[in-house]
C-alpha cells in the first residue's frame, strides 16, 4: 500500500503512445500543484511505457509508475489502482484527454468542505475531437442530462456521471473497493455515484474542466442517443440490449448483498428483476422510476428491458 497527504490521480494506460503526453502535460500545467499520479499499465506493446518512464524520470514528485500484471481491461485497471494507494482525495483520468488549467483547484475546493462523509465531486466536459476541435461545450446539454434530479433509480439504469470528471474522498474510495464480485461491480464513476447517492453525497460542479476527446480507439466514449441510427440499432440488437439490462440487475444485487440492504429498497426490488417476466419487469420500472429522459433508452428499456 501506498500512502500521501496529496490529490492522488490514478491514470491507467494502455497503448496511447498518441495522445498520453498531452494528458501528462496538461497535469503539468495546473494550478494546483499538490498532486501525485499514480500510474499502472496494463501491458501495452506501443512507446506509452517510454513516455511514463520519461515523465516518473523528470517529475518524480508528480509521477509514480505502480508495477503490476496487466488486469485486462481500464476497468479493472482502475479499481486496482483504488487499493494500491491511500489518500485523503482521489481523481481518475483517462490516458487520452486534456485536463484543463484549473481542474484540480475546482474539483478539491468542492470535495474538502465534505470530509465526514462519503463524498464526489464531478464536473462537467467538453467534447472535442482527436485534433481537439470542439464537439460540444457541454455533455450534460449535448445529452440533455437532467443534472437536477440525479436518482438511485435513473442511475442504476444509465450513468451520466463521467469518471475522468471525478473527484472523491477516502471514506467514498473504502466503500468503492468493497465488493464480492468484480465482475458484477460497473465502471468506477458509476460504482462511485451509486455509492455516494446511497450513503453520502454527490457534489455536481457546473464547469466543464476537461476536454474530453472523441477518437476511434475510445474504450467508452460519447454516443448521440438521439441520433435515428442509433434509436434503429436498439430494435435490431434487442438480445445485446437485454444482455446489458441483465447486467445492470446484476450491478444492483451486487450493490445489495455486499451492503445487506434492506428487502423493500428500490435497489433491491431492481436486483430482482431477473426473477420476473417483461410484464412485471415493466411494471416495476415505472413504479419506482427506473428510466431516464432519453427517448431511446426508453424504446430500449421498452422492447428489450
Amino acid at each position: 500500500m501506498i500512502k500521501t497527504d496529496k490529490v492522488a490521480i490514478l491514470l491507467a494506460t494502455y497503448n496511447g503512445e498518441k495522445y498520453v503526453e498531452e494528458q501528462l502535460d496538461s497535469l503539468l500545467n495546473q494550478t494546483n500543484k499538490d498532486w501525485i499520479v499514480y500510474i499502472h499499465d496494463d501491458g501495452s506493446i506501443d512507446s506509452t511505457c517510454a513516455i511514463i518512464d520519461k515523465y516518473c524520470f523528470a517529475h518524480p514528485d508528480h509521477f509514480v509508475k505502480i508495477k503490476g500484471e496487466p488486469t485486462g481491461g481500464a476497468k479493472n485497471n482502475f479499481y486496482f489502482l483504488l487499493r494500491k494507494v491511500e489518500a485523503p482525495y482521489y481523481m481518475f483520468c483517462d490516458q487520452d484527454d486534456v485536463w484543463l488549467a484549473d481542474k484540480i483547484e475546482k474539483s478539491k475546493e468542492k470535495i474538502i468542505l465534505e470530509d465526514n462523509i462519503p463524498c464526489m465531486a464531478f464536473s462537467d466536459l467538453k467534447i472535442v475531437d482527436s485534433k481537439r476541435n470542439v464537439i460540444a461545450d457541454s455533455l450534460w446539454n449535448y445529452y440533455k442530462f437532467d443534472m437536477d434530479h440525479i436518482t438511485i433509480e435513473k442511475l442504476i439504469v444509465r450513468n451520466v456521471v463521467t469518471g475522468c470528471t471525478i473527484i472523491l474522498n477516502k471514506m467514498l474510495r473504502d466503500l468503492m473497493i468493497r465488493f464480492n464480485n468484480i465482475e458484477n461491480v460497473p465502471m468506477h464513476d458509476k460504482w462511485a455515484a451509486l455509492l455516494a447517492l446511497k450513503f453520502g453525497k454527490m457534489i455536481k460542479i457546473n464547469k466543464s474542466l476537461i476536454l474530453y476527446r472523441q477518437h476511434e480507439n475510445n474504450t467508452i466514449g460519447a454516443i448521440d442517443n438521439r441520433n435515428v441510427s442509433v434509436i434503429f440499432n436498439k430494435v435490431k440488437n434487442r438480445k445485446r440490449i437485454h444482455s446489458n439490462y441483465e447486467y445492470t440487475w446484476r450491478q444492483a444485487k451486487e450493490l445489495s448483498e455486499v451492503f445487506e440492504l434492506d428487502r423493500k429498497d428500490a435497489i433491491c426490488k431492481y436486483a430482482s428483476l431477473g426473477e420476473h417476466c417483461k410484464i412485471v419487469r415493466l411494471y416495476i420500472y415505472i413504479k419506482y422510476g427506473f428510466f431516464t429522459e432519453s427517448i431511446s433508452q426508453c424504446i430500449g428499456l421498452l422492447i428489450s428491458g
